[in-house]
């Protein structure tokens, strides 16, 4: 699983954070974490006591309260960090898309720093020599849920859920996935959407992960995760090869026909039967030799 480390290692956010944190930006970098630590000050004071059913945050003034409790004298130093045009030692996440307004940028950022520090021990499993994907995915569910019960205020700030490099990392997964597929080959010809297909179904596994602990913080993060752990084997499966489905969906939906023919013609006349038979015979014995292996 070395491989699935290095790319993990080397996604948009991966880039983004280990540039932003790196030693000739240590000052710039503390201060970042500076407006992270007043945001998480923020969220945790807003929180009820009883934590239940805790589904979004959405603090009015986030920015400007953040920027006074990072000890700025006006709010538009902050503003200004976080917006497109910034050009700043340290290059905001977002980057120059501008539909990502400041505050939307800042929220951004604190979820995948917080988070950071569980998806590293991650990123370590999927570097061991004798680790299945499996394992990683299964650990990834458990580090989101770790991070998403230590921090429920920040996980809960709008846009509620999980931080944006999940979808990231779930497609990394979904690579992986089906490299081993056709490595192995299990299939040969994927359609065009398998793989998209495949990393949407897991960000919204990871995300189903992150709205169980809001809407229940009490729950264990291990026992939402063992939960997921379920629908993330189903989706790890090997996968069916396009030509198998087709040609079984196919020969049952005929099999139906031929047990229950109409009162008129018969569903197969004799020359498509023996047409049939012709070419099912030499597929039946090499099946069977697969099978005998």
């Amino acid at each position: 699983m070395s491989s699935i480390a290095g790319e993990l290692n080397s996604t948009w956010t991966a880039q983004w954070y280990q540039a932003a944190s790196g030693t000739r930006r240590a000052d710039a970098w503390a201060e970042r974490l500076r407006y992270f630590t007043a945001l998480s000050e923020l969220l945790a004071e807003l929180v009820p006591g009883d934590r239940r059913q805790l589904l979004q945050i959405a603090p009015p003034g986030l920015v400007t309260e953040v920027a006074r409790r990072a000890q700025f004298a006006a709010h538009e130093t902050l503003y200004k960090r976080f917006r497109p045009d910034w050009e700043g030692p340290i290059a905001r996440w977002a980057g120059d898309d501008d539909t990502v307004k400041p505050r939307g940028a800042l929220v951004a950022e604190a979820k995948i720093v917080s988070f950071w520090p569980y998806r590293d021990n991650v990123v370590r499993l999927a570097g061991q020599p004798d680790a299945r994907l499996q394992d990683v995915a299964e650990a990834y569910l458990l580090a989101l849920a770790e991070w998403a019960s230590d921090d429920i205020p920040l996980a809960a700030c709008r846009p509620a859920g999980p931080p944006a490099c999940v979808a990231e990392d779930m497609a990394v997964i979904a690579a992986s996935w089906l490299g081993r597929a056709l490595s192995g080959r299990v299939i040969s010809t994927p359609g065009p959407d398998l793989l998209a297909d495949q990393a949407e179904q897991l960000g919204r596994l990871a995300g189903s992960v992150v709205r169980q602990l809001l809407e229940n913080p009490e729950l264990p993060a291990a026992k939402v995760a063992e939960t997921a752990g379920g629908d993330l084997g189903r989706l790890l499966a090997d996968p069916t090869d396009p030509v198998v489905e087709q040609l079984a969906r196919a020969a049952g939906q005929l099999c139906d026909r031929l047990a229950c023919p109409g009162p008129a013609d018969p569903p197969v006349t004799a020359p498509q039967a023996r047409r049939l038979l012709a070419v099912l015979a030499p597929l039946a014995t090499r099946l069977s030799a697969l099978t005998a292996e």
